[in-house]
């Protein structure tokens, strides 16, 4: 297990701490969470179940929280090793986590995923899936996604996505997208636009939504598409529960709000609709939010 010291673990709380702001009408309930989170940020990822006697040795480690450090070295940098009881101890001066390895993860949702999903107005939603044998098996994330689709030619079909345990911090956002002709070869021509809107919650707690749209958000009919949405997108408080309900009476998960949701429309006009340039329909794979590492971290 790596200790850090009172120094170290000082450094690393306020260090920490501002990714987890979050909105209360009381304060002091506020703090209170913000402090529990950042206290279980810190030592989540300090104890490991292998024998380290040279960090240099392992090309990897996985935390008993399941994190995996790549960089070994670095997290035992500057150091020193204790013999305890039944381990090893290693005091640090300070407290080197890789933050995208360890409390600040890349956050992904599955398109597939039912639970916090919500078709827009006149819009069918239908689960696909390739077998292993299809060309894009080893690129469509678990080889599932939604294709998204308008009941009446005059919509913009969309689909509303809950991203869960967002941070109070800044994130790259990327959306990806099936092509076309995935289950079908003949399917060339088929692509669309795209627009997003970020939903969050503000400083002031009230919902605050963000507009995304370019003209060359276009889905590729016989290549995976990866959008860039938004870069350094920042959010003014967190939305994080992982282990939250330890600080509920009854430990429950059910008042469990998530406030951050992506918005993915197809922006087509009727013109270019009407002429066969573009459809009203996409096959989304997952969002993917991917923390801006903080070199002062």
């Amino acid at each position: 297990m790596i200790i850090p010291d009172n120094v170290a673990w000082q450094k690393a709380y306020d260090r920490i701490s501002p990714y987890f702001n979050v909105y209360n009408a009381d304060q002091a309930v506020a703090d209170s969470i913000r402090d529990v989170q950042t206290s279980l940020a810190i030592i989540s990822d300090l104890v490991y179940r292998q024998e380290v006697e040279d960090p240099a040795a392992f090309p990897k480690l996985m935390s008993t929280t399941g994190s995996e450090i790549f960089d070994v070295p670095a997290l035992f940098a500057g150091t020193t090793r204790i013999k305890a009881s039944n381990g090893w101890i290693y005091a640090a001066p300070r407290v080197n986590y890789d933050n995208t390895e360890t409390w600040n993860k890349e956050i992904e949702v599955e398109g597939e995923t039912q639970t916090g999903r919500t078709p827009g107005a006149g819009t069918t939603i239908n689960v696909r899936s390739v077998d292993s044998d299809n060309p894009f098996a080893d690129v469509i994330s678990e080889m599932r996604y939604i294709e998204v689709s308008s009941t009446s030619p005059s919509r913009q079909p969309g689909v509303t996505i809950s991203i869960p345990d967002v941070l109070s911090g800044q994130y790259d956002i990327y959306a990806s997208f099936v092509p076309a002709n995935v289950l079908d070869a003949t399917a060339v021509n088929d692509s669309t636009r795209v627009s997003f809107t970020i939903s969050y919650m503000g400083a002031n707690g009230r919902n605050t939504t963000s507009r995304f749209t370019n003209s060359d958000f276009i889905t590729r009919p016989t290549q995976m598409t990866l959008i860039k949405v938004a870069e350094g997108f920042s959010f003014p408080v967190s939305n994080y529960y992982d282990r939250l309900w330890w600080m509920d009476e009854t430990h429950s998960s059910l008042d469990q709000t998530v406030t951050t949701t992506v918005y993915v429309t197809t922006n087509v006009s009727n013109t270019e609709f009407n002429r066969g340039v573009m459809t009203r329909r996409f096959r989304l794979d997952r969002i993917i939010f991917v923390p801006v590492k903080n070199l002062a971290d």
